[in-house]
C-alpha cells in the first residue's frame, strides 16, 4: 500500500484540526471573544464527531483534549475531564436513536448537547474548585454559540462528507 500526503492528511484531518484548536486556545490571548469562539468551536466539532463520525473519535483523544483544556483554563483537572467524557459516553449510547432523526432534529439536538456540555461544565467547576460562573462570559458564550453553530456544522459536513 502506497500512502501519500494527501491521504494522511484526509484520513487525520479531525486530529490536525482538533490539535489546531487546543494550541489556539492554550496559547495566551487577550482577546475573550477569540478564545471564546475557539472554545466553542473546539465544543462543536466534540460533539460533531462523537454523533457522526464515532471511529474518528475515541476515548483517550477526548481524555487528551478534556485534560489539557482543564490544565490551561482551570489550572487542575476535573470539569472538562468529567463531562466531556460522560457526554461521550452518552452520546454512543444514544448514537443510533440521534442518527435516525431528521436532519434538523440531529442540528437542533446537537445544539443543545453542546450548549449543555458548556453549561455543566461550569457547574462542575463552580462545585468542585468554587470557581464562579461569570454571568456576562456565559450569555456571551451562547450568544457566540448561536452564531458560531450552524456555520461551523455546514463546514464541517463540507470537509468530512462521506466519498
Amino acid at each position: 500500500m502506497k500512502y501519500s500526503i494527501s491521504n494522511l492528511f484526509r484520513n487525520y484531518l479531525h486530529l490536525i484540526i482538533l490539535f489546531f484548536l487546543l494550541v489556539l486556545i492554550a496559547s495566551p490571548s487577550y482577546f475573550i471573544y477569540l478564545n471564546i469562539i475557539l472554545l466553542v468551536t473546539l465544543h462543536n466539532i466534540i460533539v460533531f464527531f462523537a454523533v457522526y463520525r464515532i471511529r474518528n473519535l475515541n476515548y483517550l483523544i477526548i481524555f487528551v483534549i478534556a485534560f489539557v483544556l482543564d490544565l490551561v483554563l482551570i489550572n487542575n483537572f476535573g470539569p472538562h475531564l468529567i463531562i466531556l467524557l460522560l457526554s461521550l459516553l452518552v452520546i454512543n449510547y444514544t448514537r443510533n436513536f440521534l442518527i435516525n432523526m431528521y436532519p434538523v432534529i440531529i442540528i437542533l439536538v446537537n445544539f443543545f448537547i453542546v450548549s449543555l456540555i458548556i453549561l455543566l461544565e461550569k457547574i462542575t467547576a463552580l462545585y468542585l474548585y468554587n470557581i464562579p460562573i461569570n454571568v456576562d462570559i456565559t450569555v456571551k458564550t451562547y450568544i457566540i454559540l448561536f452564531v458560531v453553530y450552524y456555520p461551523t456544522n455546514i463546514l464541517l459536513n463540507i470537509l468530512f462528507r462521506k466519498k
